[in-house]
């Protein structure tokens, strides 16, 4: 069995090969990367044995399907504590996908998802489902939302914390 502290995949079936033959703690793929419906990223997610900590997919074009298959995945289960899915058009369609994942998930501490078209509503629901997760710290979402919208979500982001603090967790929310 090999092991990577940090591999960059280019295509599903160099994922396969990953989760058969060695053990990768930081995975970057790349743009010209296709998320397919067998992919092994998938499996490598879903595997309790897996060592994969950060995930980078920032400019895969991963789209909302993509983003509801990985979301998927990552609920439950995995190591997995830090996402990059920045710059991957990921709309409103996969918002449940996205708190249902957020709400279950106990190791993810950093979630990059700025640049994505979601509206204010779906950042708010996202946010609000943080109240069900102690273990996210780190949450970078567009900073172009409206101010009021901006607020709101700010707004939210300190109910968390102040939640948190109740019940005597010391992980902290950031809103980017």
């Amino acid at each position: 069995m090999l092991e990577y502290n940090a591999l960059t995949a280019v295509s599903s079936s160099a994922i396969s090969d990953l989760t058969i033959n060695c053990r990768v703690k930081i995975l970057r793929i790349k743009a010209s990367y296709t998320v397919g419906e067998d992919d092994g990223l998938y499996s490598m997610l879903r595997d309790p044995s897996s060592m994969l900590e950060e995930l980078r997919m920032s400019y895969t074009d991963l789209s909302s399907s993509g983003a509801i298959k990985l979301f998927s995945a990552i609920g439950e289960g995995n190591k997995l504590r830090r996402l990059d899915i920045s710059f991957n058009n990921i709309t409103d369609e996969a918002c449940d996908a996205i708190t249902m994942a957020i709400k279950k998930n106990t190791s993810l501490v950093k979630l990059n998802m700025w640049r994505n078209p979601i509206s204010g509503e779906c950042a708010q629901l996202i946010v609000q489902c943080l109240q069900h997760n102690n273990t996210l710290q780190e949450l970078n979402l567009n900073d172009d939302y409206p101010q009021d919208v901006d607020q709101k979500i700010r707004s939210l982001a300190k109910e968390v914390n102040d939640k948190r603090k109740g019940h005597g967790c010391q992980v902290e929310l950031t809103v980017i």
